[in-house]
């Protein structure tokens, strides 16, 4: 679902991503840890198509970022760290024209965007205008942007920031439940009750010795001898989701939906 060979990105003599190799399956949930400046940010925005890496391969949902970016961002959400909205329309207006920009049949669309709206709390101010919210009603917003169409894979960068423990928490039971609902159960973890659940795990972006230290408490450092930059952690679904605040998550994608009709 995502796969990087060697990706590294340089900012004239900044190596700001360094020789990063990874995999995530579908039904995966992975995490980014890191510092500030280690790269986290920086291999979203590779995977998103907003920058080109300086060297190595990346591969979103099948397709080739730098080849093919138009195939990559028809199959994959994603919720910026800095996000910028039409705030003069309402909230129903702006998911609409994103429902009306990924061809979305109508009637479908607005039915999982009235459910995102209630599921975030914002269902009695979805018809006001967005300079009236507050900064965590416009990150519900983009989140709810984010999952209408569906996408294969959504990536979110800090995407908890500014909401309140509530928002958070119903956010990360839908990550979840989204991520659970792959096609191929090779993709997914058994639990004792026989139930499917997403295959968890986080992923340190920085020097091996720095990344150490910045680990969370109760995850199992495993370091990865493909990379001198990356090392993994296993993180179980009672503690997730750890201390993560970069997210890719593979889920599945339904049959296509018709053109919107003029």
């Amino acid at each position: 679902m995502i796969r990087t060979e060697h990706l590294s990105r340089s900012y004239g003599s900044k190596q700001a991503l360094d020789d990063l190799n990874l995999s995530v399956e579908p039904g995966e949930i992975l995490g980014f840890l890191g510092p500030n400046g280690a790269g986290k940010s920086t291999t979203v925005k590779i995977l998103t198509g907003l920058i080109r890496p300086s060297s190595g391969l990346a591969l979103v949902a099948g397709f080739d970022v730098v080849t093919q970016p138009l195939e990559v961002k028809r199959r994959i959400g994603y919720v910026p760290e800095t996000a910028a909205i039409y705030d003069a329309l309402t909230a129903v207006e702006y998911l609409e024209l994103v429902a009306c920009l990924h061809h979305l049949e109508p009637k479908t669309a607005a039915a999982w965007r009235n459910e995102l709206l209630e599921l975030f709390g914002l269902g009695e101010a979805q018809n006001q205008r967005m300079t009236e919210y507050s900064k965590g009603m416009r990150q519900k917003v983009v989140i709810a942007a984010a999952l209408l169409h569906r996408p294969d894979v959504l990536f979110l960068d800090e995407p908890f920031d500014g909401l309140d423990a509530n928002a958070a928490a119903v956010a990360k039971e839908l990550l979840k439940r989204l991520a659970s609902q792959v096609s191929s159960p090779r993709s997914v973890s058994t639990t004792s009750s026989g139930r499917r659940s997403p295959a968890w795990r986080s992923s340190s972006i920085s020097a091996q010795a720095r990344s150490a230290a910045h680990a969370p408490a109760g995850l199992r450092a495993e370091p990865d001898p493909s990379s001198a930059r990356r090392s993994s952690t296993s993180c179980s679904a009672s503690s997730w989701p750890c201390s993560c605040r970069t997210w890719a998550i593979a889920s599945s994608r339904p049959a296509p939906c018709s053109p919107m009709s003029s």
